[in-house]
């Protein structure tokens, strides 16, 4: 490519990054910021979230979260994709540390949760999930199909299908009986 006078831009670099995360290599992926920076080609928020993605994939939730905290000095601003994929994360490994931690610099940067964030956390810790649900409501994320669901395997799995069959949401008494 540059033989022939092209240089790469941040589109290329992006794709072959997310070849190497797909392939278990995201530490050659964040090593080609180097490289971008020397061919002056600046990391955008698509290539920083590639790099965690990948990284929470391989069940290396601890370089994600290095990562994210190196996006400080690369100048871009970690985004809700970025924050849902260290969370997952960090759930798929039982790292209820990181979560808070994730959570944390989700407010430090401004980011706000939204309704995969709830759902995530809601799916990963079923005995939370009720208070998780409320919270989100209180925050006012108005809960999806998905959001709902979880919460019906929520109280299903906590042996609340009485209260469930009872409820005032209109979707419970449907789901209520499908589930039994």
């Amino acid at each position: 490519m540059v033989a022939s006078g092209m240089y790469p831009d941040v589109v290329t670099y992006n794709t072959i990054a997310r070849a190497f995360a797909q392939t278990g290599e995201t530490c050659e992926a964040e090593q080609m910021i180097l490289e971008m920076q020397n061919n002056k080609v600046v990391p955008n928020e698509r290539t920083c979230g590639i790099i965690v993605t990948g990284y929470c994939k391989e069940g290396n939730v601890t370089e994600a979260l290095r990562f994210v905290y190196r996006m400080k000095e690369l100048a871009v601003q970690p985004n809700l994709v970025v924050f849902n994929s260290l969370i997952k994360g960090s759930l798929d490994v039982t790292d209820t540390n990181r979560v808070d931690e994730a959570l944390t610099l989700m407010e430090e940067f401004g980011v706000k949760l939204d309704v995969i964030t709830f759902s995530t956390i809601m799916n990963a810790l079923s005995s939370a999930g009720l208070e998780i649900f409320d919270d989100m409501v209180k925050a006012g994320i108005e809960p999806d199909t998905h959001a709902f669901s979880i919460l019906a395997k929520v109280m299903f799995v906590l042996g609340s299908q009485e209260r469930l069959s009872h409820s005032s949401i209109p979707w419970a008494n449907l789901v209520c009986t499908q589930m039994l």
